[in-house]
């Protein structure tokens, strides 16, 4: 099911336009779409794609996303007390190639806002590969970061921000 990107063009309760996504897909194959995308279609252009997943979603997305993590460049972090905080931006930092032109968010919201920061830090568009299925987190231009022992929400303006979101659901029998 595509969504219609369009219902999401719409500024905020205060008046302003804080993301723009693109694209959202959420269906049996989505991943499919994905690989499609980054091989031929919209996203061909991105030759230096950083993938960042926790050791959890790694294992659980691996062989379904075979093709996608071949073409990328890939960070699997320490899914055990991983939090969004200074420590974790330093991980993606201190790994990231100077060239990464688009990043990938691959699981849950804790390494879709290390992912988001890192995007929005470094100019570069985001795709977001959520695992399950939650609240609008997945489409937020928040990024619930903890800094010094605090959790604070890191607002991200565009243009940077350009979102797309692929959904795999469980094929019907």
């Amino acid at each position: 099911m595509r969504v219609d990107a369009d219902d999401f063009a719409r500024p905020c309760g205060d008046g302003k336009m804080h993301h723009e996504i693109k694209e959202i897909l959420i269906e049996p194959g989505a991943v499919n779409a994905l690989e499609e995308a980054m091989s031929e279609g919209f996203l061909k252009e991105y030759i230096s794609p950083l993938l960042i997943c926790d050791t959890n979603t790694c294992k659980a997305t691996e062989k379904l996303m075979e093709d996608i993590f071949d073409r990328c460049q890939v960070l699997v972090l320490d899914a055990d007390d991983l939090q969004a905080d200074q420590h974790a931006i330093e991980i993606v930092e201190n790994y990231m190639d100077e060239d990464i032109d688009l990043i990938l968010a691959v699981g849950s919201g804790t390494v879709h806002d290390i992912s988001r920061y890192v995007a929005f830090q470094y100019k570069i568009p985001f795709i977001s590969v959520p695992t399950a299925a939650s609240a609008e987190g997945f489409v937020s231009t928040e990024a619930e970061m903890v800094w010094n022992g605090q959790k604070k929400p890191r607002k991200h303006q565009l243009p940077y921000m350009q979102i797309r979101i692929f959904l795999q659901t469980r094929r019907q029998n």
